[in-house]
């Protein structure tokens, strides 16, 4: 299984994020988890103060409505690694994350 996050200033604007592969077989209510405790850990190191979070988890909300995160954990899975980036997001999921924040 795969996590994926994506940071966003109040104005939408992608901050940074992460993407990996947990390395034991977990459900996803435990990748999720995993997602929100990647994303808080992020805020820390980045020594956000204020922070709000969501989740595209099935029982929450529709996967399509986050397709950058989705994008994100097919890449990590499919390259079996994680990765921290900052505005130097991944190639592959770079036009779906401009055209998630145009919208």
């Amino acid at each position: 299984m795969s996590f994926g996050l994506v940071a966003r200033d109040h104005d939408g604007f992608v901050l940074g994020g992460r993407a990996g592969v947990l390395e034991i077989n977990a459900g996803a209510e435990w990748v999720e988890l995993q997602a929100l405790a990647e994303s808080m850990e992020l805020a820390q190191e980045k020594r956000w103060l204020k922070l709000e979070l969501e989740s595209d988890y099935a029982n929450m909300a529709p996967q399509c409505c986050n397709k950058a995160v989705d994008q994100l954990c097919k890449w990590a899975y499919k390259n079996n690694c994680t990765k921290a980036f900052d505005m130097d997001y991944p190639f592959e999921i770079h036009d779906v994350i401009l055209r998630d924040a145009i919208n």
